[in-house]
């Protein structure tokens, strides 16, 4: 959608109105989409300025986004139907047929082999992670970083920690762990360790361990995807699953807390020892924290290069 010349409050008031009309019971028992049994039908998805609109057919859906769109040119916004999908799905499979909203707009249907990207996630027929693109792009960063004469060893070394790591975590949080691969996550910690190993000058051989403890012990405290992966998508589902999200929807097509504790399982983590049973949430920083301790206790019990660590 394009520019309002509205003022932002006035806005905000006119988009509660729309989305109130598309949303409606009426309209939605007769064009929406029964997405849970007993629950209103869908009509529309929204975030910020990016909308989706649902219906249970291809007619539905057109009925819907007219409505949303006539009341969008009455405050001055337009619908850019080049950079608009329609996805069409009949009986289980992907319909590439168009949809025309009018005689001269025409919405494009998604391929078969095309994937879309939705408030930062790629999708097609289920969410795509490109894992060998983004394995690109953070070994490029840490080589740049790496072999710059610009900086401090000390200074590559918070930028690694403080802003080239932290990239991973909005993939963490948004990708279904089960859809990034394990060697993937390997090679990330491989090249994150290598790199923190040349800016710092450390041996080669110097355990594992030491870079994973926590700093304030004299650890590293580096960056592991392998446990990021799993507390990224627990706190995900423990945002989702508390009162700060409450929608009715996705409490009824996931079971948000097990999937958190198959995360924990993957961690070898004891999950009742986190989960509080007033709130009913997990802390996952406590669970970062017996990570690190549990790579300081694998030190101390190295019998060459772990040999008077805790002194």
């Amino acid at each position: 959608m394009q520019g309002s010349p509205l003022s932002p409050s006035l806005y905000n008031i006119a988009m509660d109105h729309i989305l109130h009309e598309i949303t409606s019971e009426e309209l939605a028992e007769e064009y929406g989409f029964k997405l849970v049994s007993g629950l209103p039908n869908v009509t529309v998805l929204r975030f910020a300025d990016d909308m989706v609109n649902v219906g249970k057919d291809s007619e539905a859906a057109k009925h819907i986004t007219e409505i949303a769109t006539r009341r969008f040119h009455e405050i001055g916004l337009q619908i850019n139907a080049k950079k608009s999908k329609y996805i069409s799905i009949v009986n289980g499979k992907l319909n590439m047929s168009s949809i025309n909203l009018d005689s001269t707009t025409e919405v494009p249907a998604l391929d078969i082999n095309e994937t879309v990207k939705y408030l930062g996630v790629t999708y097609n027929d289920e969410t795509v992670f490109d894992s060998a693109r983004t394995m690109e792009a953070l070994r490029s960063q840490l080589e740049h970083l790496t072999t710059s004469p610009l900086l401090q060893s000390y200074h590559k070394y918070n930028v690694v920690s403080s802003f080239i790591c932290p990239k991973l975590v909005y993939p963490f949080q948004t990708i279904p762990p089960d859809k990034l691969p394990v060697k993937f996550l390997k090679d990330v910690d491989i090249l994150i360790k290598s790199s923190i190993k040349d800016i710092l000058q450390l041996p080669g051989d110097i355990p594992d361990n030491m870079l994973y403890f926590d700093k304030k012990f004299k650890g590293l405290g580096i960056f592991c995807a392998r446990w990021e992966a799993y507390l990224q998508h627990v706190n995900s589902c423990m945002k989702l699953n508390t009162g700060m999200c409450n929608n009715m929807y996705i409490n009824n097509t996931r079971c948000l807390m097990e999937e958190a504790k198959h995360c924990l399982n993957n961690l070898q983590i004891d999950v009742t020892e986190h989960l509080t049973s007033t709130s009913g949430v997990i802390n996952t920083r406590k669970i970062r924290t017996e990570l690190r301790q549990r790579e300081y206790n694998a030190w101390c019990n190295l019998p060459q290069k772990g040999k008077d660590v805790i002194l």
